[in-house]
């Protein structure tokens, strides 16, 4: 009798290692797959902001000096299409939204609706889309994180500095 359970012990041994070694392994692996989705997530959403804010100030330039600039739609359907590919249903549709509004905003300035006032209008809206994106990004990599209130620090279109003369200038950011 002693001889048998001296076969079955390091048989148990062995087996209850194996299985150990199976379940850490899939452990690991499952833990591996959700911190490169969370990656690829976030950086998914760091290159929609990235391409929302160069075409929020071309758009910008565009209603204020009514001069129509070169805008890098490929950027942004790379950017939305890596959304696609790797982002939750309600981030994909928060960057829907923003995507919708600026198809409006270039008809409305393609219509020749300029200016400081039609752009601080449109502006609201898209603003509001692109305060909902974030805060949905937010809530997904953040989990527990209190939503922004205001997407932006700049003044609000009340700002005397929107009827300053300077602000009427023929350069772009950057061009000095």
């Amino acid at each position: 009798m002693t001889g048998i359970w001296s076969l079955i012990g390091p048989a148990i041994g062995a087996l209850a290692t194996i299985v150990g070694v199976l379940t850490g392994s899939r452990i690991g692996n499952r833990s591996q797959e959700r911190n490169w989705a969370r990656g690829a997530c976030r950086d998914a959403c760091g290159d929609v902001l990235a391409s929302y804010a160069k075409i929020h100030d071309e758009f910008s330039f565009w209603a204020r000096h009514s001069k129509v600039p070169e805008i890098d739609w490929p950027s942004w359907n790379r950017a939305m299409n890596m959304l696609r590919l790797v982002g939750t249903p309600k981030l994909v549709q928060a960057g829907d939204a923003v995507d919708a509004e600026f198809w409006f905003i270039e008809a409305e300035l393609e219509a020749g609706k300029l200016g400081v006032d039609n752009w601080l209008r449109m502006q609201a809206g898209l603003e509001a889309k692109h305060l909902a994106f974030i805060n949905t990004a937010r809530r997904h990599l953040l989990p527990g994180s209190i939503d922004l209130a205001t997407s932006i620090g700049r003044p609000g279109p009340e700002s005397p500095i929107w009827g300053k003369p300077e602000q009427h200038t023929t350069s772009k950011p950057g061009d000095e």
